[in-house]
């Protein structure tokens, strides 16, 4: 019987940032549910921006680590930083418009920043769990 082929560095990367993308958007769609139903629409619309955000925050991010690994260490700090500056600006950009969305209250902006951080708590909640399930299959083994 022959092992299946190894994965790819690649392959698990894309995996992991499509799972990642996947749970953070339906953590935001959960969250804005709530939202809607605690403060309205403004709230509401301030989550999936911030969610939006978040996830293309994410993926901008898997990216440029996925790639930095190839980068000559000369060039790392400055690949960094330049994709560091434009996932900020996504995040500021969004959440700009969300607090235009109510700038008397703020729920916009409110909701835009639970997004955001959402997208967090979904990313670290999968890989809490792949790490869980990586410990119980090697303490089966």
């Amino acid at each position: 019987m022959t092992d299946p082929a190894p994965q790819t560095l690649h392959t698990i990367a894309r995996r992991a940032r499509v799972r990642g993308v996947r749970a953070s958007l339906l953590a935001s769609l959960l969250l804005a549910g709530a939202a809607y139903a605690l403060s309205g629409t403004v709230a509401a619309e301030g989550v999936m921006l911030g969610g939006i955000a978040g996830a293309l925050g994410f993926w901008a991010l898997s990216l440029r680590l996925e790639r930095i690994a190839t980068v000559r260490p000369d060039k790392l700090q400055v690949a960094a930083t330049i994709w560091t500056f434009y996932r900020i600006t996504i995040y500021a950009v969004f959440l700009f418009v969300a607090y235009r969305l109510d700038t008397r209250d703020s729920h916009g902006l409110l909701g835009g920043i639970a997004g955001l951080l959402s997208t967090r708590f979904a990313v670290t909640f999968l890989a809490l769990r792949d790490s869980r399930a990586a410990h119980r299959s090697e303490a089966s083994n």
